[in-house]
């Protein structure tokens, strides 16, 4: 799944609390501890950006488009 979206250029942003914040950059992934905060950081980024939150370990993601 994190394959799919990277090759399609959407920006990833991963709800955790306990993975490495450094590790999961590196990776090419924002970490965030809330999906409160995970909403707040897609909303800043560009009107054009695809967004995809996903909970760390979950097999569901919510994904925000640009209107």
């Amino acid at each position: 799944l994190l394959q799919m979206l990277r090759e399609r250029d959407v920006k990833v942003i991963v709800v955790n609390k306990e993975l490495p914040k450094n590790k999961l950059k590196r990776m090419g992934f924002e970490s965030v501890p809330t999906i409160e905060a995970a909403i707040d950081l897609a909303q800043n980024w560009h009107q054009e950006a695809d967004v995809a939150v996903l909970p760390a370990g979950a097999e569901t993601m919510t994904r925000i488009r640009s209107s």
